[in-house]
């Protein structure tokens, strides 16, 4: 009898909790409005409504999705925020000059035979919202960039890797010419490589974290196989 109880008050629990997360027809009339004003601020693209994101638990009612004529995706998130609209779509819009700024920021601080900065898209990051009208890419970047990803340096010989020193000398000197509140993994591999493969075949990994543009967290430095030269700079 106490199991049959249990199990019915879970399931009025889980009952209720559908009913609160559910869309309601007028909270879904609401957010078909959050379409139109899309398309008022990027009259460019034109989107179309479709349906709400989901996670482990379940679908999130007071998010929808849209999917973007321009950018060919799904992906573009709205909701409200403090009365406000907002969306992810800003980071699909400005995602080439997000990449450019990357490059412009390591250009020239590491030398290598080659680079290449991974994973630093903000398309896809969870819990980004911006404003929903056309702030320019200077604007965004400089208000919302997330300094977040892997830099690849790539050497066509081994022994042209530099030391711990040298390589301390030139995180710090970047950070002090580019002050920002970095969270970077530096990994130094061999040009026969690609990104795919870094992972695998790296040589030494270096790890740099920051909770402000002052404030380096931790500076550290991991071998690849061989743990026990693992430490930190800082």
């Amino acid at each position: 009898m106490k199991s049959l109880m249990t199990t019915s008050v879970i399931a009025t629990v889980l009952a209720a909790g559908f009913l609160l997360s559910s869309c309601t027809p007028w909270q879904k009339a609401e957010q078909k409005k959050w379409v139109d004003e899309m398309e008022d601020a990027f009259p460019e693209d034109t989107f179309k409504y479709a349906g709400h994101p989901s996670s482990f638990y379940g679908k999130n009612y007071n998010v929808i999705t849209v999917h973007s004529k321009k950018y060919k995706t799904d992906d573009i998130e709205v909701t409200e925020k403090d009365g406000k609209l907002v969306s992810n779509y800003l980071a699909f819009k400005y995602d080439d000059e997000l990449r450019e700024e990357w490059e412009r920021l390591f250009y020239g601080h590491f030398p290598c035979s080659d680079y290449e900065v991974s994973a630093y898209s903000q398309m896809h990051r969870t819990n980004l919202w911006y404003p929903v009208n056309d702030i320019g890419a200077d604007k965004f970047i400089d208000k919302y960039m997330v300094y977040d990803c892997f830099l690849f340096l790539y050497y066509d010989d081994e022994s042209e890797i530099p030391s711990e020193e040298e390589m301390k000398e030139y995180i710090l000197d970047f950070v002090d010419d580019e002050p920002h509140a970095y969270s970077i993994t530096f990994f130094y591999c061999d040009s026969k490589y690609d990104s795919d493969d870094v992972i695998s075949n790296y040589y030494v990994e270096y790890h740099l974290h920051m909770t402000d543009e002052d404030t380096i967290k931790r500076l550290d430095v991991k071998y690849h196989g061989d743990s026990s030269k693992n430490h930190d700079l800082i």
